[in-house]
C-alpha cells in the first residue's frame, strides 16, 4: 500500500478485550496515509470490528527479526481463561524452534516438537469448546 499510495508503516500493538473475560496485544502494523490518518487494511477476525481495537503505536520504527508474542491478561477467573492463554504462549514458543524453509512463513519442525504442537493444538481445542460453550457471544470454537 506504500509502495501504491505513499505514506508509510507505522509498528505498534493491537489491543482488544474480550468484555471481562481477556485482554490481549498483538505486535501489528498499519498504513499511515499521506496525510497522516492511520489505516487497518489486515482483515479482522469476525467479532472484532475496528471500533473494539485500539492501535498503539510503537517508539521504534524498526521491525524485529523475531516479532514478539501477544501479550495476554486474563480478566476472569475462570480456569479456562488462562489455560488458553498459556496454550497461545506455548504454541508459539515450540513454534519457533523450527528451521525456515525456502517458502515464507514454513518451518521445518523436529519430529518431537511437532508431537508436542499437534498435543498443544488439540488441548487448545478443546479449551476453545469449553469456552463457546460457557461464553457463546465472546467465543466460538
Amino acid at each position: 500500500m506504500v509502495k501504491k499510495k505513499g505514506g508509510r508503516i507505522v509498528l505498534g500493538w493491537h489491543l482488544w478485550e474480550i468484555p471481562g473475560l481477556l485482554l490481549e496485544a498483538e505486535y501489528h502494523s498499519v498504513w499511515e496515509k499521506p496525510s497522516g490518518i492511520l489505516v487497518d487494511i489486515t482483515p479482522q477476525r469476525p467479532g472484532f470490528e475496528e471500533e473494539r481495537i485500539l492501535f498503539v503505536p510503537r517508539r521504534k520504527d524498526h521491525l524485529p527479526k523475531n516479532p514478539p508474542d501477544n501479550i495476554r491478561q486474563p480478566l476472569s477467573d475462570d480456569p479456562d481463561i488462562a489455560l488458553m492463554c498459556s496454550l497461545k504462549a506455548q504454541y508459539v514458543k515450540l513454534s519457533s524452534q523450527g528451521e525456515p524453509e525456502k517458502t515464507p512463513g514454513h518451518y521445518r519442525l523436529p519430529i518431537d516438537v511437532a508431537r508436542k504442537i499437534e498435543t498443544v493444538m488439540a488441548e487448545h481445542q478443546a479449551v476453545m469448546v469449553r469456552l463457546s460453550e460457557k461464553y457463546p457471544d465472546q467465543f466460538r470454537a
